[in-house]
């Protein structure tokens, strides 16, 4: 074997047989000689597929017709091409510049979602912070005094009564420190003269609230400009924070 002929030999050896034999390595089986054939004749579009994308898809390994992968029971495993988890794919190279490149692009796509999610609670605890700050300038004005929460001991039932039933229900949320679950609350407003007669109705349990601060904290759950990090882009998006919401009436307050 000379020249051109002993060039490609050793470039077949070191680009094909070595890798293949690696590969072949780690199978936990014997490879039939079916098996070994039909890779051999694929292998360079095989290989040429991890090169460029890191991975190869499991359409490529169809349209060959190597056997899927099987679960301990014998079932054929399906492994859609749109499973982004590594753990759930075969046959991929982390450490190719196409795979890394998916994975930054992934993280970056959570940490947006994490950073909408933020200024989402901070839109929906603010919300609250306004509607509190309302409901309070309005039984205010009604005694004549400067806007303050300690101002609200000199409130009456009847001032209470004034408000609408949405308003004392957000007031007893807010103010109600033993209160857990939403349909604690009265689902009545009820009227002034229940109240005065002790039938708990929205009126009577916010008046008897009224000396109690707000529970809302004044700040905002989250600060825009920190960093994602990535301990936080691995959090369940919906367990991030719990904020106050006014729907369900199951909800923990």
């Amino acid at each position: 074997m000379e020249g051109a002929d002993r060039i490609r030999y050793e470039y077949y050896q070191r680009e094909v047989l070595i890798p293949l034999a690696n590969i072949l390595g780690t199978c936990t089986r014997d490879v039939l000689i079916k098996e070994l054939e039909m890779l051999l004749d694929a292998f360079p579009d095989l290989l040429e597929q991890v090169n460029k994308y890191g991975r190869i898809p499991e359409a490529v390994f169809d349209h060959y017709g190597f056997a899927r992968d099987v679960t301990p029971n014998g079932d054929e495993y399906i492994r859609p091409d749109s499973v982004r988890q590594t753990h759930m794919r075969r046959s991929e190279f982390l450490s190719s510049e196409f795979q890394a490149g998916l994975r930054l692009q992934d993280i970056e796509e959570k940490k947006m979602a994490v950073q909408a999610k933020r200024l989402k609670d901070n839109m929906m605890h603010q919300q609250h912070l306004d509607l509190n700050a309302a409901i309070v300038k309005k039984l205010c004005d009604k005694i004549g005094k400067d806007v303050n929460e300690s101002n609200l001991q000199d409130c009456r039932l009847k001032h209470f009564a004034e408000l609408t039933s949405p308003e004392l229900k957000a007031f007893i949320r807010y103010h109600d420190d033993s209160l857990r679950y939403v349909k604690d609350i009265p689902t009545t407003k009820g009227s002034l003269e229940e109240a005065t007669r002790g039938l708990r109705n929205r009126i009577l349990v916010a008046y008897q609230y009224r000396n109690k601060p707000s529970k809302l904290d004044e700040g905002l759950p989250h600060n825009l400009d920190d960093d994602v990090d990535d301990d936080e882009v691995a959090i369940q998006l919906d367990d991030l924070v719990i904020v106050h919401t006014v729907d369900g009436d199951n909800d923990e307050v």
